[in-house]
């Protein structure tokens, strides 16, 4: 996947502790049906913008967690449930969305990714900002262009 100079990567740090593989689940989903849907829980980052991105630019979407990251395409963001291309543990979930993602091309990357990612509101790189922040969210931009090796051994 090729990642372009300016173009935006919307971050998400994703906790695995409540469902383990949770993105793998999504993955499958991506796979299978060109789309999944990501029912983000708390703060709801700022849909306008989003949608702005989303309209005007496009942008990709990068599930973070010191683990394992993925990357995608952000296609559509709702604040209603969707009724198709979601994993069934929302259904059991106790926890509700606050926010649902439409996401497609997803795929495991490297970590390295970060350093090339620079925060719209600092200008740091996420890669020293992501793990000294509590911060669920950040709206990034690549400072070069650059392709993303995914750990899946595609490209």
């Amino acid at each position: 996947m090729d990642i372009f100079k300016d173009s935006y990567v919307f971050v998400l740090r994703y906790n695995d502790n409540y469902i383990e593989d949770a993105m793998m689940i999504h993955k499958k989903i991506c796979d299978k049906e060109g789309f999944c849907w990501y029912g983000k829980v708390g703060k709801k980052p700022n849909i306008k913008r989003l949608n702005e991105i989303i309209e005007k630019k496009g942008t990709n979407i990068l599930f973070y967690n010191k683990k394992l990251s993925f990357i995608g395409k952000l296609m559509e963001v709702s604040l209603v449930a969707p009724m198709n291309n979601v994993p069934d543990y929302y259904a059991n979930s106790m926890r509700k969305p606050s926010v649902w993602l439409k996401v497609s091309s997803l795929c495991k990357i490297q970590q390295e990714v970060l350093s090339d990612l620079l925060i719209i509101s600092t200008g740091k790189t996420m890669e020293e900002t992501i793990n000294s922040s509590m911060t669920s969210f950040y709206f990034t931009f690549a400072n070069k262009d650059f392709r993303i090796q995914q750990e899946d051994g595609d490209a």
